[in-house]
C-alpha cells in the first residue's frame, strides 16, 4: 500500500504537500499497529480518567498512603490538592488547604501529610511546605533562609519515616521530626541555590541527593558540607527527578 503514495507525491507541488501528511500519518500508525501486534506491556492498558473537578490544572504528583492503598492525594499545578478514599475512582479538593500551586506530597508516620507548593501572589507568601497532623488541619510551617533572594517556592519532597528533606528556590531544607522544626543548607554554595529534586536514602547512614540547575550534590541528614556525585550523568545539569532504587540504599535513579 505504500507504494502509490511514493508514486503520487511526484505530481504537483499542491499534491506533494497533500500526501506528505496522509505519508506523515501511516509512518505513525505503522509502528502503533506493530506494537499491538507484539503485546510488550501486556500488564498495561491506556484510558483516560479525569476527575470531574473543575479548574484542576494538570497533576505534578501522586502519592499513596503507605499505611492504606485507597487512600491517595494529588497535587495539581493551578487547583490544590486533591484526595481519594477509594483507590482514585472519586477524587474531592482538599479545601482546608489555602494553597493552589501545589508539588509534591509525603505520607509520614501518625497520619501526618507534608505538601509543598510554588510561591504565590498572597500578601503573605503561600510557597513552601505545609503540614496536616492527625486533626486534619493544615499549617504551613516556618522555613528560614539566610538572606532570602525572592518568595520562597518548595519542590519536590523525599521522606523516610520521620525524616524529611525538601528541594526549595532557596537550598534544602531537611527535618527530622516529620516536619516539626526544619535546617537549611545550600548544596551549591551560592549563586543559583535552586534545588529542584531531592531523594533520601533509607539505611542507617542516610544520604540526601539534590539536583537542580547547578548538577547533582551528596548530603548527610546531619549538617555537613556537600559534596559533587563522583558519578558522570552525561553533561546533563538540570535534574528534574530522582527515583528511589529498589536494589540497594547505595543506588538511585
Amino acid at each position: 500500500l505504500l507504494a502509490p503514495f511514493f508514486a503520487l507525491t511526484f505530481e504537483t507541488e499542491e499534491h506533494n504537500v497533500k500526501f506528505s501528511k496522509i505519508w506523515i500519518l501511516i509512518a505513525l500508525l505503522v509502528p502503533i499497529n506493530a506494537f499491538a501486534a507484539n503485546p510488550f506491556f501486556p500488564n498495561w492498558s491506556l484510558f483516560e480518567h479525569q476527575p470531574n473537578i473543575r479548574q484542576g490544572g494538570r497533576t505534578n504528583s501522586v502519592a499513596v498512603n503507605p499505611a492504606d492503598a485507597n487512600q491517595m492525594l494529588a497535587a495539581s499545578d493551578s487547583g490544590g490538592l486533591f484526595e481519594s478514599i477509594d483507590g482514585g475512582l472519586r477524587w474531592s479538593h482538599v479545601d482546608k488547604l489555602p494553597v493552589i500551586f501545589t508539588q509534591s506530597i509525603a505520607y509520614l508516620p501518625n497520619d501526618v501529610v507534608l505538601v509543598s507548593a510554588k510561591a504565590d501572589f498572597k500578601t503573605t507568601n503561600g510557597g513552601g511546605v505545609w503540614r496536616r497532623d492527625i486533626s486534619g488541619d493544615w499549617a504551613q510551617v516556618t522555613l528560614t533562609v539566610p538572606f532570602p533572594s525572592a518568595p520562597l517556592s518548595a519542590y519536590e519532597i523525599s521522606a523516610v519515616d520521620e525524616n524529611v528533606v525538601v528541594g526549595t528556590s532557596e537550598g534544602v531544607f531537611v527535618s527530622t521530626n516529620s516536619g516539626l522544626s526544619w535546617t537549611w543548607s545550600d548544596p551549591f554554595g551560592g549563586g543559583d541555590r535552586r534545588v529542584f529534586s531531592v531523594l533520601l536514602t533509607s539505611g542507617a547512614s542516610p544520604r540526601i541527593l539534590a539536583g537542580g540547575p547547578g548538577g547533582v550534590r551528596l548530603g548527610t541528614i546531619a549538617p555537613g558540607p556537600w559534596v559533587p556525585s563522583n558519578s558522570s550523568i552525561g553533561g546533563i545539569w538540570s535534574i528534574h527527578a530522582f527515583g528511589r532504587s529498589p536494589l540497594s540504599t547505595s543506588q538511585a535513579f
